[in-house]
């Protein structure tokens, strides 16, 4: 019974060679973890700090990119997310809806299938035929 037990946890020469190699890189990383702070200082921020660039953020206007070059028109088949959302009318929530139904379709085959998604007003409307097609 005790040599059973004894073969059962004695190791041999290599294998207690990579317990001590593995038991070190884990003691290694363990201080390196614990004294990190000493090493990396992080940046002091004082709220007045935060005040001020708070300020500056909201006096800015806000300036909306274009993706596309004028007269290039987005093919509603093959856009994604981020296309949609681009164009002004078309958020986040309404990209992925349009997305949904054109996952369900398998395709688009004309506009109607898009404003079927969501009541668009005309204004959206006109936007979406002249800068999206559907090819």
């Amino acid at each position: 019974m005790n040599n059973l037990f004894r073969s059962y946890i004695s190791f041999n020469r290599t294998e207690r060679m990579g317990i001590i190699a593995l038991l070190s890189v884990i003691i290694i990383l363990i201080a390196v973890r614990a004294s990190m702070h000493l090493w990396v200082k992080q940046p002091e921020i004082h709220a007045e700090q935060v005040i001020v660039a708070s300020k500056q953020i909201s006096n800015q206007p806000i300036q909306q990119t274009q993706a596309l070059p004028p007269g290039e028109k987005i093919n509603m088949n093959t856009a994604d997310s981020l296309t949609l959302i681009s164009l002004p009318g078309i958020g986040k929530g309404l990209s992925h809806r349009i997305l949904e139904r054109r996952r369900q379709l398998g395709r688009f085959t004309d506009m109607q299938q898009v404003y079927d998604v969501y009541h668009f007003n005309e204004k959206t409307k006109k936007m979406l035929n002249e800068r999206t097609t559907i090819e």
